[in-house]
């Protein structure tokens, strides 16, 4: 695989398990901690009526819309 495969491949596996997260404590909006650069926070926020995600790294180039 490529580096921006591999790349991409963490970015989708973040959103995913914060979606999950977020999904199952029933939240609109969450701060945590950036697994990719450790420095800055991820900044996820759901979207109705089908609850699609954003997700943003304040400090790396981290981010997804879905």
């Amino acid at each position: 695989m490529s580096e921006f495969s591999d790349y991409v491949k963490a970015v989708l596996e973040t959103a995913t398990k914060l979606k999950k997260v977020m999904q199952n404590k029933n939240l609109k909006a969450a701060k945590v901690k950036c697994p990719h650069c450790k420095k800055g926070f991820i900044h996820g926020r759901m979207y109705p009526p089908k609850n699609h995600l954003w997700m943003k790294c304040d400090s790396c180039s981290v981010m997804i819309m879905e």
